[in-house]
């Protein structure tokens, strides 16, 4: 473990999906933030606010293109994850 944090340690998660396809890993906060990990390359590709409030539910639709989020904020948002690069942000 090289002790390198990827989340504050106020931050609470509320939901973790993977993709159908394993490439990702979303995870949603209590901060609003979205951070989608590039699972065959062990590393963040994307960390974003999503919503005003948590980061309450994720789903990715059946091809694993699109991620939907659901917050606190009474909001739905759709992410269309082709336009996300596997590099860190």
């Amino acid at each position: 473990a090289s002790g390198e944090k990827t989340f504050d340690d106020k931050v609470f998660l509320w939901d973790l999906i993977f993709s159908p396809d394993g490439k990702w890993l979303a995870a949603g906060g209590s901060d609003g933030m979205i951070t989608l990990w590039d699972v065959p390359a062990g590393q963040v590709a994307s960390r974003f606010p999503a919503h005003a409030q948590a980061v309450t539910s994720l789903a990715f639709n059946p091809g694993g293109r699109w991620l939907a989020s659901g917050g606190l904020d009474a909001v739905i948002r759709l992410w269309d994850l082709s336009l996300i690069s596997s590099s860190k942000p």
